[in-house]
């Protein structure tokens, strides 16, 4: 681990290395249609500009207009400042000083993907762990009264990602490859689902994506039966149970990135924690995300003490019992917790956050047993 906080050139190697594994990747292994409508393609070329607060944060923010070059290339700078990062961003695009010094029209953000959406002021992260994305937006401060004629200050984005976690050890080259390489299996891994369902991207969405329940547990014999009673209980219900070995080996890939990728596209988790194995690691992976989760056990025993009591403390995670000829009634009732979760946390951000609208969908509706 390297400490300290990420430095200027620290962070223009990551975003260098980030951007050409990116690149080099989804032309390896992509449609050349698909190729340019990744999260981190779809605005390139431009200028990239990096920003790292030595007092809060870092950001990236693709084709800033008050930056632009007009250049049919990528170019990538970094600007280093001691404003935390919402501020700095907000100052090098030439935002009133009175702006800043005003309370934030929005605080607390926490991993929270804006679209679209105007901000009346600055805004503010929670804190380190946090992030923001704000995806075609507009920031604004009214004019000065105390000057006569002082026009409004606007910016719009185009795509901006401001980060609290301003560590070494988060922006390495290592971590550069992961999460290109994260990005494009995570295309990848859809088109290849969609395809074999006969559908578009956009139908795949619409009527399967939404529907993904991730299975991680032993992929010894017993291990394996177990997987396969649970994923025949999830699909009466109409859900697409997938495991880690449904995702094709045809890029360079760890399981941990493989579990990363399908959480994060997955409805909720299931976990058969019945037996020891490589889950043990990949339960802390669903903690760290703070992913819907349940921890499935044959008989009520974990496969080990250090699943014991994960739901105590959080309210993300249920602790399931099941015996073979209960696995239906277990992941029904896990399921229905699952769905109701859901529910309740996509109230309680549009409560927090009331112009946001939720990605969850509504429930699958239940399918008859096959």
């Amino acid at each position: 681990m390297q400490a300290g906080n990420v430095t200027a050139d620290d962070f223009k190697a990551y975003l260098v290395e980030f951007h050409r594994v990116l690149e080099q990747t989804a032309r390896q292994y992509l449609p050349p249609g698909h190729q340019r409508k990744l999260v981190h393609t779809v605005a390139l070329p431009c200028r990239v500009v990096g920003y790292v607060s030595t007092q809060f944060g870092v950001a990236v923010d693709y084709d800033p207009p008050v930056q632009r070059t007009g250049e049919e290339r990528t170019t990538i700078d970094v600007i280093t400042g001691s404003k935390r990062i919402e501020s700095l961003v907000l100052h090098e695009a030439g935002a009133p000083a009175s702006m800043l010094r005003a309370a934030p029209a929005v605080a607390g953000i926490d991993h929270i993907h804006f679209i679209g959406i105007a901000f009346g002021g600055r805004v503010e992260l929670r804190d380190e762990r946090s992030s923001g994305v704000f995806d075609r937006c507009y920031f604004f401060w009214p004019p000065d009264q105390s000057r006569k004629g002082s026009p409004q200050w606007h910016l719009g984005t185009a795509y901006l990602e401001m980060f609290g976690d301003r560590s070494r050890s988060r922006w390495t080259i290592d971590g550069a490859r992961a999460a290109a390489t994260k990005e494009v299996l995570a295309a990848l891994y859809e088109l290849q689902r969609a395809e074999r369902a006969g559908l578009s991207l956009v139908e795949y969405h619409q009527r399967i994506r939404e529907r993904t329940v991730l299975m991680l547990g032993s992929f010894s014999e017993e291990g394996r039966r177990r997987l396969a009673l649970i994923a025949t209980s999830l699909r009466s219900l109409g859900y697409e149970p997938v495991t880690v070995e449904d995702v094709p080996d045809v890029m360079p890939q760890t399981v941990a990135q493989k579990v990363g990728m399908l959480g994060h596209l997955a409805r909720f988790v299931v976990v058969d924690d019945s037996e020891k194995s490589g889950h043990l690691r990949e339960v802390e992976i669903c903690k760290a995300n703070d992913w819907v989760t349940v921890l499935m056990r044959i008989d009520g025993v974990p496969s080990s003490g250090m699943t014991r009591g994960l739901d105590l403390f959080s309210k993300v995670i249920r602790e399931q019992p099941y015996t073979e000829e209960s696995v239906g009634d277990a992941v029904r009732s896990s399921a229905d917790w699952a769905e109701r979760l859901i529910a309740q946390l996509r109230i309680q951000l549009r409560k927090a956050y009331p112009w946001v609208e939720s990605a969850v969908s509504p429930p699958p509706e239940a399918q008859p047993p096959t």
